[in-house]
This record gives C-alpha cells, structure tokens and sequence, in this order.
C-alpha cells in the first residue's frame, strides 16, 4: 500500500466525511505545469472563469507565447496583445507583473522548491495581483505540498463549516475550522481537494 492509498484509508475512516469519501474514492493523481513561473501565469489566466473558458483562453495565451513560458517572453508583448486573446487588462497586467519579479529573481524557480510553504506564500504575494488563494492553490497543485488548509477558499470553507456542523454565523468561523480540521494534518491538503470533490453534498 503506498502512501496514497494510506491517506485515502484515513479519510474514509473519518467520522464526519468517511462515508462520502468511501464512494468518491481515491483523489486523482495531480499532475504539474513544467515550472513555477507557468503555472502562477495559468493560475492568474484563468481566474473567475469556468473551466471550459478558463481551458479555451489558455490555449490562446499559451498559442500567442509560442509555447515558450518564460518571462522574457511574455513580457515582448503588449497588454493590448493579450487582450487580443480573451484576458482583461488587468489580467494581461498581472501576468507581465509575474515576469517581472521572475527577471528580477534569477534563481526564484529553483529557490522556491527549496523554501517552507508560509515562506513561498510570503515571497509570491509580493508580486501585485498574487494572493494567498493563489498561492494556495499553487502549494497543492503545483508543489504538491500535503499540508494545506486553504480557507480563503469557498467551497473548502463551506464545506467544513456544513460537514463538521459549525455555525456560519459565528464570529471567529475561521478558528472553528481550523478546529474542527485539525485531525486533518498533515494531510490537510488532502482533506481540502475531497471538500471539492464533495462540494455537491454541501448544504448550507
């Protein structure tokens, strides 16, 4: 039994989650941009969109850099070109943003393998237009880092407070989730991917 099959039987064996877990079953194996640098500018095209349009709009950026994701790439362009393709301008602004900080910060992609998760946070956040979401989101998909807890995020949130029968309208509901879920370490992110998994069971 590998370590994936380990965490799988924890989660199932879960009081509160255990039966729905039990029928969704194992988490898909995640698999990761070539680079940092790509997967923060994918993160940032894609926002606030659906998946269908988040997955056609990429491909037009991803078709315009020639397949070449690096920041001196990006930045030969104007953000006239990328709203050309779909993206806002403060989108095709926020992505050059990403390339600059990257030029600036010429070993950043090997020295970002290389630091704790509160330490990636605090480095990526300071490009305007990343913010913690965002990065959370990269520590799980991209890093794949197991630990997790990513409670900016709705759907996560929502479906601690509705599985684990908190009141939404609790003052201090982050502590209570927080609470409520540290059975979860050091698998949070694990236990955040089956809120997703779970989100059409959450009823609140």
């Amino acid at each position: 039994m590998n370590n994936e099959d380990n965490i799988f039987e924890l989660f199932a064996q879960e009081k509160k989650i255990g039966h729905h877990v039990n029928i969704h079953g194992p988490l898909p194996k995640i698999i990761g941009a070539a680079s940092t640098f790509e997967a923060l500018c994918k993160s940032i095209v894609s926002q606030q969109l659906s998946i269908t349009a988040a997955d056609t709009i990429y491909k037009r950026y991803y078709a315009l850099i020639m397949e070449e994701a690096m920041p001196e790439r990006v930045l030969s362009y104007h953000p006239d070109d990328f709203r050309a393709i779909g993206l806002s301008y403060q989108k095709a602004n926020y992505v050059q943003e990403v390339a600059r900080f990257w030029n600036k910060n010429s070993h950043l992609e090997t020295d970002l393998q290389n630091m704790g998760d509160e330490e990636i946070v605090n480095t990526l956040t300071q490009i305007k237009g990343v913010g913690e979401w965002t990065v959370h989101m990269l520590l799980i998909f991209h890093f794949q880092r197991p630990n997790v807890l990513p409670l900016g995020d709705l759907i996560v949130r929502k479906g601690i407070i509705y599985f684990y029968e908190i009141d939404p309208t609790s003052k201090n509901i982050l502590e209570l989730c927080k609470e409520a879920t540290q059975h979860w370490h050091p698998y949070a992110s694990y236990g955040s991917r089956y809120m997703w998994a779970l989100k059409d069971k959450i009823i609140l």
